[in-house]
């Protein structure tokens, strides 16, 4: 089954029904021959009558197309799980659970959670790339503003009142950019402004950059130690104070500005950051640090592929495929875990 789409239209026309959906799955899972979830049977297995379900010849178990995937019990229909997993794919800002909810009919916390699942199918985006070649790393933190959330504001309010110190609401992201192809990695590392330490910095550079790679940071203390790491280490120093002469001989300082040195600079991680704040203050608003690694898989996600020329429906399918091994629960995507939400950086 060949899909292509460029458009709603073609989205329609392609997944119109429950069923059709249902096909095109069981062809992407198991090339239309029915395999047992439990046994990995494909021998002689056969559909019950008046049900969507199988039964294994083997195990005698009955098994759907659904089990093991983010679809597995779902109320919600198949039509608007892929309309959402095509939202996801060709919103250019991303797409808010608010958004979601309005466009297929269901309430916002339904919307978010499957979000949140289709979010699940791209968790190994950030966590497995390794970029080479010049490199750039840079550090950021993102998040509401309270003066247009008022959610946040009363939290920060109540938050000073009762501990007597402020509220941290920033999330702290440090990110890689590899130059000639424009992928990228982001990774979560506090809740707490200039936390960004040597360790995190070496820890993380070291796992998704290799070592014969040219590496491009400002002069930050964090990045001081990277040069017997990798192949070339170079600084950006984007604010210094230069001294300078008058006409009478007298000299004085004065700061100077600059972004770039030759080939030497980090512009293309400050061009991510600027579109990743567009998408969080314009689209998100707000969301919690606990899930903040699961927005960037999203973000990285979409990016990356973009990078590397896929189309819609590429994109579409790539979900679809990475969606049968993915299962999570709403009890697992709520539960804090406090090994990796402490040290996320360490993992």
């Amino acid at each position: 089954m060949e899909i292509s789409i460029n458009k709603d239209k073609d989205f329609f026309r392609t997944f119109k029904d429950n069923e059709t959906c249902i096909k095109y799955l069981e062809l992407k899972r198991w090339n239309n021959i029915p395999t047992c979830t439990r046994c990995n049977n494909s021998h002689n297995n056969y559909c019950l009558k008046n049900r969507k379900e199988y039964e294994c010849s083997k195990c005698k178990k009955q098994f759907t197309v659904l089990q093991g995937t983010i679809f597995h019990k779902t109320k919600v229909e198949l039509e608007n799980w892929f309309y959402a997993i095509y939202l996801v794919a060709t919103s250019k800002k991303r797409i808010s659970s608010i958004s979601l909810s309005e466009k297929i009919g269901v309430q916002q916390r339904t919307a978010w959670l499957m979000l949140h699942k289709i979010r699940e199918t791209m968790k190994d985006e950030n966590t497995n790339r390794v970029l080479s070649g010049i490199v750039e790393c840079d550090e950021a933190y993102v998040g509401s503003k309270p003066n247009r959330d008022q959610r946040l504001k009363k939290k920060m309010d109540d938050y000073q009142l009762k501990y007597n110190k402020p509220y941290e609401h920033l999330k702290g992201i440090f990110g890689i950019i590899e130059r000639d192809s424009g992928l990228i990695v982001l990774r979560k590392f506090g809740y707490v402004q200039n936390c960004f330490s040597k360790k995190m910095a070496k820890k993380l550079l070291q796992k998704h950059v290799t070592p014969d790679s040219i590496v491009n940071s400002d002069n930050h203390k964090a990045y001081r130690q990277l040069k017997h790491l990798f192949q070339k280490h170079d600084i950006i120093k984007k604010h210094r104070e230069v001294t300078r002469k008058k006409k009478d001989g007298t000299k004085y300082k004065m700061k100077l500005t600059s972004f770039t040195n030759g080939k030497i600079h980090v512009n293309g991680i400050e061009n991510v950051w600027k579109q990743l704040k567009i998408v969080v203050n314009g689209t998100f608003h707000h969301f919690s640090y606990k899930h903040t690694d699961r927005y960037l898989n999203e973000y990285a996600y979409i990016w990356n592929r973009k990078k590397m020329n896929f189309s819609y429906t590429d994109i579409l399918e790539d979900i679809i495929q990475n969606s049968f091994d993915k299962m999570i629960t709403y009890d697992q995507l709520i539960r804090w875990d406090k090994n990796y939400q402490v040290r996320p950086w360490a993992l």
